[in-house]
């Protein structure tokens, strides 16, 4: 695949550019290499939409066990605390 290629390309010449330092010279490079490695991550998220979709399922889970851990702390807060909680609850769920 062209586009994984590119962006190990990019990857490693982006490590090459770090490790020597980032200085006056090379910064032009670096920020091209940086455009380049974030479009090319772009492409192959867009050309595995079932594994995109599996990781959202995913975060949506952490996100909805998230909330439930804090639902369980409101039976034992105060009441300063239940409020604070259930602003962050609500701002959780967006």
């Amino acid at each position: 695949m062209f586009v994984k290629r590119l962006c190990d390309n990019a990857e490693s010449e982006l490590h090459t550019i770090t490790d020597k330092g980032i200085n006056h010279e090379n910064l032009d490079m670096a920020y091209k290499l940086m455009d380049i490695y974030k479009n090319c991550k772009k492409v192959m998220m867009m050309e595995e939409p079932q594994k995109t979709s599996q990781r959202m399922t995913s975060v949506e889970e952490k996100r909805f066990e998230f909330i439930n851990e804090l639902e369980g702390m409101l039976t034992e807060a105060s009441p300063e605390e239940k409020e604070y909680i259930q602003d962050y609850i609500t701002k959780i769920r967006g």
